[in-house]
């Protein structure tokens, strides 16, 4: 498996853990909190909680973070 994949798989999961129900995001297990809003209206801390816990978690670097990032933020505004 290279990079690349490796980091699909944790969007993929990230994915997985965040439900979404009537256009909205009801639940992020990994952030801890609940949001109604779509990403591209998070405030920063959202995006550090995300950094958090894409390093705690999947020991990737900021580059990768900031490519699983791009990547979720997308799939999850398109399903919204």
């Amino acid at each position: 498996m290279n990079q690349t994949d490796y980091l699909n798989k944790v969007v993929n999961k990230l994915v997985d853990e965040t439900s979404i129900e009537s256009g909205q995001i009801v639940n992020i297990s990994w952030a801890n909190l609940p949001s109604y809003l779509p990403l591209h209206s998070f405030p920063r801390f959202f995006y550090n909680s995300f950094h958090k816990h894409a390093r705690d978690m999947y020991g990737l670097t900021k580059k990768e973070v900031d490519y699983v990032w791009k990547q979720y933020r997308d799939i999850i505004n398109h399903r919204i």
